[in-house]
């Protein structure tokens, strides 16, 4: 339950919101680790980008996550990555994914890739082969390798606030 204060300091995240500050990072170059729209950005710096441009965590949530996510290597632990979404983001079977969730991705038989699913059938993802953020259609192996469906839109921002990981 988000408390009044946290109420007033987070505004209500719509899927619409996550896919439209999504799409703002189209085109921005692929780097690992990069946070950075227009310069630089990876699939996880584009699902976290989108959260804070969106309003959600304070500056101290996000130098936490900062020092929590800024060493992982480029292929990162699958099982740390479905970790650090699992603690704060309802999860969902990928055939029930929505507009705004972020969809985990295995590649070599584990989770290593993220992906914001959008309203068009569509995902945008920050993909090392491309060189930058994109937006493609969500078919073929994108589909079958993903593994859950994390709802950004749900996030509660006091439990994310209170959270330490």
């Amino acid at each position: 339950m988000v408390d009044a204060r946290a109420a007033d300091r987070y505004p209500a995240l719509t899927p619409g919101d996550i896919t439209r500050e999504a799409r703002r990072w189209l085109g921005t170059p692929y780097a690992h680790q990069g946070r950075r729209r227009g310069q630089a950005v990876d699939c996880v710096g584009l699902v976290f980008g989108t959260l804070r441009a969106a309003g959600i965590g304070s500056d101290a949530f996000w130098r936490r996550q900062h020092r929590r996510w800024g060493t992982y290597r480029e292929i990162p632990d699958g099982a740390t990555l479905y970790q650090g979404f699992s603690l704060f983001v309802p999860e969902y079977p990928p055939a029930k994914a929505r507009p705004g969730d972020c969809l985990l991705i295995t590649f070599a038989g584990a989770p290593r890739h993220t992906a914001i699913y959008t309203e068009r059938d569509t995902i945008i993802h920050a993909y090392k082969e491309v060189g930058r953020c994109v937006e493609q259609t969500w078919t073929g192996t994108w589909r079958r390798d993903t593994t859950s469906a994390f709802r950004l839109p749900e996030i509660d921002p006091q439990t994310l606030e209170d959270m330490d990981f």
